[in-house]
């Protein structure tokens, strides 16, 4: 160790470097005095150089050392001191305890002896850390919609706030315990929540939960940890099943009596294969309607990224995907054609409102049915019509592992696409109804429907 290291080692005993700058920390205190005065050690804020720490440290630890003495002499605090030991001095409110704890401490000293009760310690530890001693549910999402709400669908997480605290209580979100969490769930079910909706709140739930204990600094919670949603673990859209004929005959008859939006969306999904998390980052500038083949160009961009590269696609617009296509640009409330602005969960607002207006037309609620179901049916109709392996991959946007061709937005493939997805839709809805549980076919006037 060098001169220079050492005697900077003595001058400054108390200084800590961290990821983010220097501080501070005076670790070493008498078990009986960290016990009166609620907190286990002396830590000033943290500065962005070593130099305004070691400055701290010149200051703050002569007091403390005099704290130390005075304590054992069993003297008495003033409140003016004890502020004085803090150079972040939060609140009054925070020294006045301390002071009020170390007093009846050095007090009862002189009797014989008094312990302070531990929630006592707990509630002036966590005045000392700087957070409120507890956070309701209630306080807990004000604070993080203040900070976060900009960025997401505000109703669905607020919705999910009011049904827990109504459900479950205004718990303390510092102290949520797993039995709280599975009570929400239990009465979610109850409620008749489908399971992936009590999935999608849980989790805005968590989100709250998690960004309140990294933000006071607190252990990782395990209680949202393997819960039982009742579905499948990794994303059940590969559970979906297409709509049959009879399915979409009820889908295209109730359609005009959507709003525009979601008509229109609905309308692209089962005609190109173009998925809600594509759909809601669709900006007017990627509709191309001035070339021989009309297109939508699906890519990734600041607002919008895409779960695989192969997603990057154009993709031809026919028929009524093209009316459909021209009216949503003509309404875009925008610069994206289906949301205002893109946010955490606009797919899912996007998925929602489509799957309202399935179930508005008659289709039986299932899991398996939903307007994800769309996007398995274009699927399944270019399979029927034979199309290449290739090209049904570059519609749907799948890998296509040995293609060695990347296919563009070229004439000649558009043109190809654009013959083959005609083709496609003729053979939309042609679906065996075995497939199907008995609930999920649609019912015959005047009686339940039979499986043919």
């Amino acid at each position: 160790m060098s001169a220079q290291t050492s005697e900077a080692a003595v001058k400054f005993p108390y200084v800590q470097p961290l990821p983010t700058g220097w501080r501070y920390r005076r670790r070493i205190l008498p078990t009986a005095l960290a016990k009166a005065i609620g907190h286990t050690e002396w830590k000033s804020a943290i500065y962005k150089t070593e130099g305004e720490a070691n400055a701290a440290s010149a200051q703050l630890a002569p007091l403390h050392d005099a704290v130390v003495r005075r304590w054992k002499a069993g003297e008495v605090f003033e409140l003016a001191e004890l502020l004085a030991l803090r150079n972040d001095a939060q609140a009054t409110a925070i020294a006045d305890m301390m002071a009020n704890a170390f007093n009846a401490w050095a007090e009862a000293g002189a009797k014989g002896h008094m312990e302070l009760l531990p929630k006592d310690r707990a509630a002036l530890a966590a005045i000392d850390s700087g957070r409120p001693l507890t956070m309701p549910l209630s306080a807990a999402y004000a604070r993080d919609a203040k900070e976060y709400g900009g960025s997401r669908d505000e109703k669905y997480v607020k919705f999910a706030v009011d049904k827990f605290i109504a459900w479950v209580g205004d718990r303390d979100f510092f102290e949520l315990k797993r039995a709280d969490v599975e009570l929400w769930i239990k009465k979610a079910k109850a409620f008749g929540w489908a399971p992936g909706t009590v999935k999608r709140r849980s989790v805005a739930l968590q989100g709250i939960h998690s960004r309140l204990l990294i933000a006071f600094d607190l252990p990782a919670s395990s209680v949202w940890r393997k819960l039982d949603y009742g579905v499948a673990a990794g994303g059940a859209a590969d559970d979906r099943l297409p709509l049959n004929a009879e399915h979409l005959k009820a889908l295209d008859a109730y359609l005009p009596k959507a709003k525009p939006r979601t008509r229109h969306a609905l309308t692209l999904m089962k005609l190109t294969g173009i998925g809600p998390k594509e759909l809601i980052g669709l900006r007017v500038r990627d509709f191309v309607f001035d070339h021989a083949i009309p297109h939508v160009i699906v890519r990734p961009h600041d607002d919008r990224r895409l779960k695989t590269a192969t997603r990057s696609r154009s993709v031809p617009l026919i028929g009524e995907a093209l009316k459909a296509a021209k009216a949503a640009v003509k309404a875009a409330p925008g610069e994206f054609v289906f949301v205002k602005e893109v946010k955490t969960n606009s797919a899912q607002s996007l998925s929602a409102l489509g799957n309202e207006v399935i179930r508005a037309a008659g289709i039986p609620k299932s899991p398996r049915l939903t307007c994800y179901s769309l996007r398995h049916g274009i699927a399944e109709a270019m399979q029927q019509a034979n199309v290449r392996e290739n090209l049904r991959k570059y519609v749907l946007g799948h890998s296509q592992k040995g293609v060695t061709a990347k296919y563009g937005a070229s004439a000649p493939m558009l043109a190809e696409l654009a013959s083959e997805l005609t083709r496609a839709h003729g053979f939309l809805g042609r679906v065996d109804d075995s497939i199907y549980e008995p609930g999920e076919l649609m019912p015959k006037k005047g009686g339940l429907r039979a499986r043919v």
